[in-house]
């Protein structure tokens, strides 16, 4: 499917040109078909090859996904320096 998606979007982009920012129906397809793809071979290298040796990390964020979602707003806040003076 992830193949499929693929070549119906460079084929759309003869049509609709892909373009991120307009969120044109070739770019959903074309950019949802290498979502498929990397998904399907995360998942067949470690749940079906079990290889889990550096998967810690992924869990972690997977399990707390609300708080990953709140230091991604909340770290680059901290970073910014700013004159209050």
């Amino acid at each position: 499917m992830g193949i499929a998606a693929i070549v119906l979007g460079l084929i759309a982009d003869s049509f609709f040109p892909i373009n991120k920012s307009l969120w044109t129906s070739s770019y959903v397809l074309y950019s949802g078909g290498i979502c498929i793809l990397g998904l399907t071979l995360e998942f067949w290298i470690i749940d079906v090859k079990g290889y889990q040796k550096y998967t810690c990390i992924f869990s972690v964020f997977g399990i707390n996904a609300i708080s990953a979602y709140v230091l991604s707003e909340v770290i680059p806040g901290l970073l910014i320096c700013k004159d209050t003076i």
